[in-house]
């Protein structure tokens, strides 16, 4: 099987690459490489503001111009209904 795949999302400013995959065999035409360039320049030409790589400090998305932001946790918690609202 000869396959090349790419999982991304975007919303009205960036999009978001999640993740992509490729078979082995083709190691050395740099498929992986080929697939992230490609999607930078369709988030270009839909006039993404952002190409997101998400989590992770990898050294390919360093080589794009990546730079690491801090993950945010927020928990929000639920309000507590008092009984005798109920």
């Amino acid at each position: 099987m000869k396959s090349l795949g790419l999982h991304a999302t975007a919303n009205a400013l960036s999009t978001y690459y999640y993740q992509s995959g490729f078979n082995p065999e083709f190691e050395k035409i740099s498929p992986g490489t080929l697939l992230i360039g490609h999607a930078i320049e369709q988030a270009i030409s839909e006039r993404q503001s952002q190409f997101n790589f998400l989590r992770g400090s990898e050294a390919y998305k360093h080589a794009w111009g990546a730079r690491d932001q801090p993950t945010v946790r927020k928990i929000i918690p639920r309000p507590v209904i008092e009984e005798s609202c109920l």
